[in-house]
Order: C-alpha cells, then structure tokens, then sequence
C-alpha cells in the first residue's frame, strides 16, 4: 500500500481524474483498481507535494448573487469532501448555465433593438460574472448609444476598481482606449463651457540633477499637479497618472493610487506624460520655462524634446543650455 500511495504518477493521474475529470473517489478507485482510501491519501499527498494547487480569492461581496444564494451558497459539511467537491461542481455548472442563459436573452433583446431589456440583461450578467470585461464593454457601448456618456465612464471606473481591488489586474487594453476617449469627449464639453486659466511656472534645475535619471521630468510633473486644480486632475483618465505615479510617487497619497505599479517602460512614461498634458489643455493654457537645464539629466532632456514636439498646443516649453551629451546611455 505505500509503494502504491507513493508513486507520483499514480498521484498525479488520480488528482487529474478528481480534479480535471470531475470522477468521483469511488469512480478513480475502480478506475485505477485501487482501494478508496488510496484514492484519498493520493489526493491529499498531491496537495502536499505541489501537484495539486488550491488558492482562495477573497472577493467583492457582490460577486455572490442570487442564484448562486438559492443553491446552498453557504452549505457546507465538515469532513465530507466528496459532497463539497461536488457541491462546487454543480454551483459552477449551474453559474455557467445561467451566463449561457442569459447571454441567449441579451442576443434576443440586442436583436429586437430593446436597449433597456439588453441593459437588465448585462446587469443581471455582471452579477454573475463580475470579472467579465466583455460584459463591461458591452454595457459601456449601449450608455452610449443612449447617449448617457455620465454612466459609461462609471461603468469603465467600476470595471477598473474591481479588477484592481480583487484581482490585482488591469483593464484590456480595448477597455482602458474607450475609456480614455470618453474621458476626452467629457472634458472636451466641459471645457467648452469653462474658461481656460493661464497656468505660468518657472522651474529651476537643481545642479545635480544629471546624475538621478528622470528627476527633471519629476520635478515637472509635481509642479504641474501642485498647480492645477484637484478637481481638474481628478478628470484625467487614471492610467496616465497611474504611469507618471513611477516616477513621481507623490502622485500615489495626492490622488489614491494604489501603491503597486511597477516601473514601465520609457517609451509609455512618455506617451502617458504627453497625454497628460494634452488633456490639460482643456482647462489651462500651460507654459513652462525651465532654467539651468545645462544640469538636467539625459532622459528628462529627451522627455522635454518629446513634449515641444508631440503637444504644441498643449504646452509651452522654453530652456536654456542642454546637457553636454545628447544619448541616453
């Protein structure tokens, strides 16, 4: 019997045959020809050597909805695996159906053109299944159709808070583009209405500046955000502040950034900091003048060339001098 318990193949095909074959223990001890309570050790030795990974996501409340309430959510029998396994079998089965469902009737709504059956219908999806983007994009594109752009930038907030707050990812790539370019339509109305403010700053570089990479183009981005109203930040989609956070982490307390992003690469810091800036020229008219710029470090000189030359309407930038060397090393 130990011999038998302690071959790893055998364990590993009995985990597979429980776990990715859904059998039962007594199915695998016939299957395999072995005694049920082999079937339990080996299962038990394929968690203890690494085989077999169990994790645990403590998530949102809401992700628990109804149906998943009504079919024992919260039933459980201490020492009896094989019902709880089968338990959480038959929850995610029957999970599984009522997306299938429900997707069915959003294709029937969408088809009959009944936005507001189609906009229950994803609600009732998302409950479902919160982590869904697709669901998100879908609900986000028919706010718009209805012309309710206020509740599709919600939805892109909703999506992004959940995916961060439980999962620890970002949104798509496709998700976080629609929301910026909601974000870009809701600023571009609100400064038709407003005025724009002149918004002046002097910066003086500190004369060893050259030898921290990036400190110029952080000192930049904290006089900016000082400067600027904070309700005028707070329009700005979050990826680009999320990006200029890695340079300047003063950002991260200032505006509720979750303090978990690595460092990106320099080619996005300069896109994310140049549509920043672009953003901004929706509420202020910026200039700024930089003196001592002979001390700047490289990138940051790069990053200020980036600026003049990607955002001529967005920002003014005047220097005097430039570092000796001209490359990035």
């Amino acid at each position: 019997m130990r011999k038998i318990v302690n071959d790893h193949r055998l364990i590993y095909k009995c985990c597979s045959l429980y776990y990715e074959d859904n059998l039962g223990q007594s199915q695998i001890a016939d299957y395999l020809g072995i005694s049920k309570s082999s079937v339990s050790r080996m299962l038990q030795m394929g968690r203890e050597l690494g085989i077999v990974e169990i994790k645990v996501h403590h998530v949102s409340q809401y992700m628990y909805d109804d149906l998943e309430r009504e079919l024992m959510e919260e039933f459980y029998i201490r020492d009896s695996n094989d019902f709880n396994d089968w338990l959480l079998f038959e929850r995610t089965r029957y999970q599984r159906t009522c997306q299938q469902v429900l997707e069915r009737l959003l294709d029937r709504y969408t088809a009959a053109g009944d936005l507001d059956g189609a906009h229950s219908t994803l609600e009732d999806l998302l409950r479902v299944s919160p982590y869904e983007e697709e669901y998100y994009y879908h609900i986000i594109q028919l706010c718009q159709d209805r012309g309710d752009r206020a509740a599709a930038i919600q939805y892109c907030r909703k999506c992004e808070e959940i995916l961060q707050t439980d999962l620890n990812l970002p949104p798509s790539k496709r998700l976080r583009e629609l929301h910026m370019s909601l974000a870009a339509q809701d600023q571009s109305k609100t400064s038709a209405v407003f005025q724009k403010k002149d918004l002046v700053l002097h910066i003086r570089v500190w004369e060893k500046a050259g030898e921290i990479p990036g400190s110029v183009l952080a000192e930049i981005i904290s006089a900016v955000t000082s400067a600027c109203e904070r309700g005028v930040i707070s329009k700005i989609p979050k990826v680009f502040l999320e990006d200029m956070a890695t340079i300047q982490p003063a950002l991260i307390p200032a505006y509720g950034l979750e303090n978990t992003y690595s460092q990106v690469r320099q080619v996005r810091l300069l896109n994310s900091v140049s549509q920043f800036f672009n953003q901004l020229s929706h509420f202020y008219r910026t200039s700024i003048r930089l003196e001592n710029m002979v001390q700047s470090d490289l990138f940051s000189f790069t990053a200020v060339q980036y600026l003049q030359h990607m955002c001529p309407g967005s920002v003014s930038l005047e220097w005097d001098g430039e570092p000796p060397e001209k490359r990035i090393v």
